[in-house]
């Protein structure tokens, strides 16, 4: 059951123009999608790694981990509402919105959305970087790090220590004080 990678991520912003120049200018992504009030980048050969949603808030909507089988995700289900926390399995229209074949979500204790999804549909196109670079590393390495500040507490401790079980050495969820909340 284990978690492989960081395949994507989502963020809510009201200022899709200024994602657009950061993601695509500033970054090198590549735009592929700005419609329904929202837009996707790319940064390989997977249809969207970056989704800015035009809502208020300029904060972290979601992320998706990659689990290595779509049965995967059941063990993992049973693990997480072990520990008390709901899980929903994603309906065909958010999976498709993903570009995934099979996912489920949850809350972390903190309130960030957590996508574990399996089988990712790559684009049939080849990566046009949105300024002139050579790519991106990412292949198993998927979409790179993300790093979550948590407030110490014994449920958030118990969070991250069932859900690492069965993580692999790509991703590690290690609690750590924090010194202020944000």
């Amino acid at each position: 059951m284990p978690i492989v990678a960081l395949g994507y991520m989502g963020i809510r912003s009201q200022g899709l123009a200024d994602w657009s120049d950061y993601a695509g200018r500033l970054l090198g992504m590549q735009k592929v999608d700005s419609g329904g009030g929202s837009m996707a980048f790319r940064m390989d050969d997977w249809r969207q790694r970056l989704v800015v949603i035009d809502e208020g808030g300029d904060e972290f909507a979601f992320m998706g981990w990659q689990v290595a089988d779509p049965s995967d995700l059941d063990g993992m289900a049973a693990r997480i509402e072990g520990a008390g926390i709901a899980v929903t399995e994603a309906g065909r229209a958010l999976c498709d919105q993903r570009f995934v074949e099979r996912m489920i979500h949850f809350d972390d204790p903190d309130g960030n959305r957590v996508e574990l999804f399996a089988n990712p549909r790559l684009a049939t196109d080849p990566f046009s970087p949105g300024r002139a670079i050579e790519g991106f590393l990412t292949g198993p390495y998927g979409l790179g790090t993300r790093f979550s500040m948590l407030p110490m507490s014994h449920r958030c401790f118990r969070f991250t220590a069932t859900s690492s079980a069965s993580t692999s050495a790509t991703m590690r969820w290690i609690p750590i004080p924090c010194i202020s909340s944000m």
